[in-house]
């Protein structure tokens, strides 16, 4: 405010004109208010919005969000990705080692059971929800290798519904009139708002880490020797996992984690199936923004009459959870809602140590004072009225 005051006195001197120091002195503070303003995820808000403007406009002219499998072998935004298949013997399964290469991380995916009773007594979602903080809290310790925990589950309509069907075949004959109709009534209502849940767990291990325990455990760093680790570093999670009751389906291969992309990007493909899938890229439809940006549209370019999806995404950032902690299911019908029939929601877990989380805390609570010392000096209540 100096500055601009300063400056201000300065051109009035020059021009004796107060409305052009005016006009100059509110160009400024509005400059210096979107330059200070931040954005969802805690950047700055100008150069996000100009940059994804500059961006958006560029990718358009070059196609960079499109793909088409006859033009391109895969899509542009995805030329760093290297996938390959690694296992530590010629009889032991395959599991997919995802080569981060412009982020110096691998990835790996496991499937987990996230099928299960919608509505379960309270002491059960209690003991669920203490089993996640407790994997989370191991997950965080110092010798632990991962960054990051992604869970990522898919809601679907039921392939077989069978409730009227087991309705049916149970109806007693000596029941009223009145109370069969309100069983079928029942097993059409649950049938209607019943889904199918898939779920899996992608795993993030940055190399710089992964080579630090070779390193430890006396092994020289080569590509060949990072893959084991990471090989064995999953095996690590996966018994983490099944120690919080968290079941352990299975890794998936490289074809595997190709059937589940297409299932997410086309839904009428079944997750499990690999038919038509020899390498990893073969199972990416092709996909285009729509003309609004709204969406994205995925389709078979064979037939995009009966193949064509619509996607959209919406973020919930950490400054949009409730400040304080909210027992229960608040985020449910997220994952429930059964109006938008196919659903696929995405749990990202950074990890850091305990040492880490606490130096974090501690600059967010002097932050934090700051800013309440600010509000109570100008009069200002929490929701940003005035007193």
């Amino acid at each position: 405010l100096a500055v601009v005051t300063l400056v201000l006195v300065v051109v009035l001197a020059m021009t004796q004109e107060v409305w052009v120091a005016v006009a100059i002195g509110v160009t400024v503070l509005v400059a210096l208010a979107a330059w200070g303003k931040t954005d969802a995820h805690g950047g700055q808000w100008l150069s996000t919005v100009i940059g994804e403007e500059i961006r958006s406009k560029l990718a358009r002219a070059g196609g960079w969000d499109e793909f088409h499998p006859a033009f391109e072998k895969r899509p542009w935004l995805l030329n760093q990705l290297r996938v390959a298949g690694f296992s530590h013997a010629e009889t032991d399964p395959e599991l997919c080692l995802i080569d981060l290469a412009d982020e110096n991380a691998f990835v790996t995916v496991l499937e987990i059971d996230g099928d299960g009773d919608g509505i379960r007594p309270m002491y059960q979602h209690r003991r669920i929800e203490g089993n996640i903080g407790r994997l989370l809290n191991k997950m965080c310790e110092p010798d632990q290798v991962p960054s990051q925990l992604d869970f990522i589950v898919r809601s679907t309509p039921p392939v077989t519904p069978d409730f009227m069907a087991w309705t049916e075949k149970h109806l007693r004959d000596d029941i009223t009139a009145e109370a069969t109709a309100s069983m079928r009534e029942l097993a059409d209502h649950a049938e209607r708002r019943a889904s199918t849940l898939r779920a899996w767990v992608a795993i993030r291990m940055p190399v710089e880490a992964l080579a630090e325990r070779a390193r430890l455990e006396g092994r020289k760093v080569t590509p060949e020797v990072l893959a084991e680790v990471a090989f064995e570093v999953t095996g690590d999670v996966t018994r983490t996992l099944k120690s919080h009751e968290v079941a352990v389906l299975k890794g998936l291969s490289v074809r595997q984690v190709a059937a589940v992309v297409r299932g997410i990007l086309q839904p009428h493909h079944d997750v499990d199936s690999t038919d038509g899938i020899v390498g990893f890229w073969d199972a990416w439809p092709a996909f285009q923004p729509s003309k609004g940006g709204e969406s994205v549209i995925a389709y078979d370019p064979a037939a995009p009459e009966s193949t064509t999806w619509r996607h959209s995404s919406a973020v919930i950032t950490r400054d949009g959870f409730p400040d304080e902690l909210v027992e229960g299911r608040w985020l449910e019908p997220v994952v429930l809602e059964s109006k938008v029939s196919h659903r696929v929601v995405v749990t990202q877990f950074g990890l850091v140590t305990h040492r880490e989380a606490r130096l974090i805390a501690k600059d967010q609570l002097t932050a934090a004072s700051v800013r309440l010392v600010k509000q109570r000096r100008l009069g200002e209540t929490p929701d940003g009225e005035f007193e």
